[in-house]
This record gives C-alpha cells, structure tokens and sequence, in this order.
C-alpha cells in the first residue's frame, strides 16, 4: 500500500494553527483565533472541517476551506483532548473531571 502525506499540519504555544503543503514545503493557511496556546487539533473525516484545543478553555470548529471559525465551545476547565464521531456531527471534549460531547452539524 502506498501513502502520501500531501499536507502536515501543526499546532503552537504562539496560538495559531498551521496548514503546511508538504511537497512543496509552504505554509497553506494560518489559523489564529485562540488566545492562549494551542494543544491538539482533530480532523473530520473529510478533511472538511478541525476542532481544536487550547489553554484557552474553547474548543474552536474550524472551517479548513476559508480558515475561519465556524462554531465555538467554552469549557470550565482544561480540555485535555478533542476528536470528531465517525458521522462528523458530534465533538468529545475530555475535560480534567468529565467529558463532554457537543453537537457541531453544520
């Protein structure tokens, strides 16, 4: 099976998200929009849309396609990990003491 990694992205204490192209080592898209450090990002299946995590207590829905912000949730406390349902409606948000499932339909 072969596999070709076209896109990497990463996250950073500076608070942004970057979209990298990997064949041609450029920057695709910077996403700015927490105010703290971003930890984890989770990808819908289609690649359509991200959820990220950051010290900022928010889980932030992304649109990928216009690197804006489509939907926010804020927490009571830290989110320890984000990750999208099979069918991309639904968002868990693991929490120091609980987790939390969000309906993000868009």
């Amino acid at each position: 099976m072969n596999f070709v990694v076209v896109r990497v992205d990463s996250v950073s204490f500076d608070t942004t998200i970057k979209l990298w192209d990997v064949e041609h080592g450029s920057l695709v898209r910077s996403l700015d929009g927490h105010r703290n450090s971003v930890f984890s990002i989770s990808f819908i299946l289609n690649g359509e849309f991200l959820a990220s995590r950051s010290s900022d207590k928010c889980v932030h829905i992304w649109s990928v396609k216009e690197g804006r912000i489509m939907k926010t949730y804020k927490g009571n406390g830290s989110i320890f990990e984000v990750s999208w349902n099979k069918e991309g409606n639904k968002i868990a948000a693991i929490y120091a003491n609980s987790v939390c499932v969000m309906d993000v339909r868009m």
